[in-house]
């Protein structure tokens, strides 16, 4: 029994000493080659490493790569998506949201001090990490300053699956308030099919007559998902 017991723990230990080596190879890899020479889910293993220290997380970070397809789709996923998988907690869900939060303090600053217009692909992917990819249909508005910088952002507006209503009156209000000389309007699809409702294209007008009354520019509307987005104004449609 005594070296049944033995044996056990110097298993435990066989494999302890494997992950250990395994977590400094890859930390290795970094250090000497960069994030580039990572495979996806040896990132994702990483990540899991500073939430799970005691476990070999390279099983698990396939399971969660193979459920959700992508890296980004992982990061973004809802909090009970994460947590119905064995071997996840509440480190993990709080650390990808840390991720979230600190990606987007980021893109806002790069915001902050450039001209928008220059720098659309960090306006859509400012907006997709804000609102990209939410389950239901959220609108949100940056509003810009003289020199099209970012002043604020907000959501003003919550609905369901495919639907979701803003009133014109508050649009202007905020802009209003917050001195803004433009704005964009921007709200996502969770379908992931970014083409405009009959709806969306009349609120949009609607919106953008109303700002025009008092002397603000709709610069755009953007429709955002995960993987798509689409500009009323590339499209012609403002």
């Amino acid at each position: 029994m005594v070296g049944e017991m033995t044996e056990t723990r110097g298993q435990k230990n066989s494999a302890s000493h494997l992950h250990t080596g395994h977590r400094e190879r890859l930390r290795h890899k970094v250090m000497t080659s960069g994030t580039a020479s990572l495979y996806d889910y040896e990132v994702i293993e990483m990540l899991l490493h500073f939430c799970i220290p005691r476990k070999d997380t390279k099983v698990l970070a396939k399971t969660l790569l193979a459920k959700h397809k992508t890296v980004q789709r992982l990061i973004y996923s809802e909090p009970e998506d994460l947590l119905e998988i064995p071997g996840i907690g509440e480190n993990v869900v709080v650390f990808f949201k840390l991720l979230q939060r600190l990606t987007g303090e980021m893109l806002r600053e790069e915001l902050l001090s450039n001209n928008v217009l220059s720098s659309w692909q960090t306006v859509v992917h400012y907006c997709r990490n804000e609102i990209g990819f939410e389950r239901g249909e959220k609108i949100a508005v940056l509003y810009l300053d003289s020199r099209n910088r970012l002043i604020a952002s907000d959501i003003l507006a919550e609905g369901t699956v495919n639907k979701v209503n803003i009133y014109t009156r508050e649009v202007v209000r905020e802009a209003v308030l917050k001195k803004a000389v433009a704005i964009i309007l921007v709200h996502n699809h969770p379908s992931g099919d970014t083409t405009p409702s009959k709806q969306d294209i009349e609120m949009t007008r609607t919106i953008r007559d109303a700002l025009r009354n008092v002397d603000i520019i709709l610069h755009d509307h953007l429709i955002i998902s995960p993987n798509s987005c689409s500009s009323f104004k590339t499209m012609g449609l403002i």
